[in-house]
């Protein structure tokens, strides 16, 4: 699971955190979800919590991924923070404006127009075969999700001085 905190269009902090293992029941796989969330709530107490939303319905995991999706949004509203949920074909063509919005290409344009500091994990998802896991994607992904929501939030304006 990709987590990425931005405060404006300043990166403060992005990972990945395994929430799954081998042999893991999917209870289990919620609850260290949950977890891991709650922990980094409590360390840098966002205003708003977006989420890329389950989409492939092909995916053998999905089932598993609704349910720590869902219980992320009841985290969030026990906490009374504001989610914002994003389709990941929204969040791939907000970043990459030109050309097929693959995951890989996500990740070059965050890592080149960004974050250049993150072109290194870039890097390494580039240089592998087209079949094997990629690890740092989700990370890419969670900042696109954040810049996504960035970009459609509208900025609060101050009101205008009254005579």
């Amino acid at each position: 699971m990709g987590v990425a905190f931005l405060v404006g269009k300043e990166l403060i902090r992005a990972d990945v955190e395994n929430v799954r293992e081998p042999g893991m029941k999917s209870e289990d796989t919620v609850r260290k979800a949950g977890d891991v969330v709650r922990r980094w709530i409590t360390l840098y107490r966002p205003t708003i919590i977006a989420i890329e939303e389950p989409y492939f319905a092909q995916s053998r995991r999905s089932g598993g991924l609704r349910r720590v999706t869902a219980a992320i949004v009841r985290l969030a509203a026990h906490k009374m923070l504001t989610v914002r949920r994003y389709p990941p074909t929204t969040v791939r063509r907000f970043v990459c404006r030109d050309g097929r919005p693959t995951r890989l290409a996500v990740a070059r344009v965050i890592a080149t127009d960004h974050f250049p500091w993150l072109h290194r994990f870039y890097e390494k998802e580039a240089k592998k075969s087209w079949w094997r896991k990629r690890y740092w994607t989700s990370m890419f992904d969670a900042i696109a999700v954040g810049l996504a929501c960035l970009g459609h939030t509208k900025p609060s304006t101050p009101s205008p001085p009254v005579a």
